[in-house]
């Protein structure tokens, strides 16, 4: 195959770089990005699949996000987000994950992410299924109690302890109620 030709598009305030590169330009340009500078491997562009590594004869792929899902009955935001953390910590070697990993990974597994991220991050902390980097508090790794539940598969005992239970919701007045307690 030709060396193809890539895009490489860099914005920012006051530089504006459209630039076609070849496939080896791009790898490297795509791995100083992703890794922040602070890698040193080969890059390459190729699918992921294409990236795992050899597995000796015998061994079983990994399962899909999809897969793991099922095998961890994990069902509610919560239990999803720390079976992330977990996927990706035993199958791609990440000791935490950020809102991208998560969402990328719900979309991988066809479906929606949680319309409120944040609220379902902070269940997940509040439990203590995952927690924060004490240096990148944008990152979470799964804790002994999250890794525990995702081998348990989520027992419904601890999803009773885990709920977590709305406020009593205001109760809307009045005109009439409202003039007579302003």
């Amino acid at each position: 195959m030709a060396d193809e030709a890539f895009t490489v598009t860099i914005k920012g305030p006051g530089v504006s770089v459209e630039q076609k590169v070849s496939r080896e330009l791009a790898n490297r340009a795509v791995l100083l990005v992703l890794s922040g500078g602070t890698t040193t491997a080969k890059p390459t562009l190729e699918a992921p699949a294409r990236q795992e590594p050899p597995r000796p004869e015998g061994d079983e792929p990994p399962p899909s996000i999809s897969e793991f899902f099922a095998a961890h009955a994990a069902k509610r935001h919560i239990e999803k987000i720390t079976a992330i953390g977990q996927f990706l910590k035993q199958y791609a070697g990440k000791a935490t994950v950020g809102r991208s990993d998560l969402v990328a990974q719900f979309e991988l597994a066809s479906e929606p992410p949680p319309k409120n991220l944040g609220r379902d991050l902070d269940w997940a902390v509040k439990v203590g299924w995952i927690a924060p980097q004490s240096d990148d508090p944008d990152k979470y790794y799964v804790t002994r109690s999250g890794l525990e539940a995702v081998q348990k598969s989520f027992p419904d005992d601890l999803r009773g302890k885990t709920k977590i239970t709305q406020g009593a919701r205001r109760k809307k007045r009045t005109a009439k109620e409202s003039k007579a307690n302003p």
